[in-house]
């Protein structure tokens, strides 16, 4: 359960925010995360309540910017969507070739702190 580690890393970076700038309450926390963070987002929503209990951001929603899968060709540069579940789609396009490095889905980042 990374999710609760992940979270805890993200409501202290939020709680500095917020005493740094004398802000009363936090209505809301967007994060963007890659297909690749293998998160579970009901997994997220609880953790996210549990570590925000007590504090300014008790109140807040949690809202979360899926970033899917896209591979991109070694030689040819063509990004393009993958899925990991489905091989075929692990090869490029245009050539065929499976020397690919993985373009986007590995973000784990907080876009926005909405406060009040």
């Amino acid at each position: 359960m990374h999710e609760m580690s992940i979270l805890s890393n993200v409501i202290d970076v939020v709680l500095k925010y917020a005493q740094g700038n004398n802000v009363r309450e936090v209505v809301s926390v967007t994060l963007v995360v890659g297909e690749l963070r293998d998160v579970m987002d009901k997994l997220m929503e609880s953790c996210f309540r549990f570590l925000c209990r007590n504090t300014i951001v008790k109140d807040a929603t949690l809202h979360m910017e899926k970033v899917p899968l896209k591979a991109q060709r070694n030689q040819c540069r063509l990004v393009f969507p993958a899925d990991i579940k489905r091989p075929e789609t692990l090869v490029c396009p245009d050539c065929g070739n499976k020397q690919l490095r993985i373009h986007s889905s590995k973000e784990f980042l907080i876009k926005s702190i909405e406060i009040a």
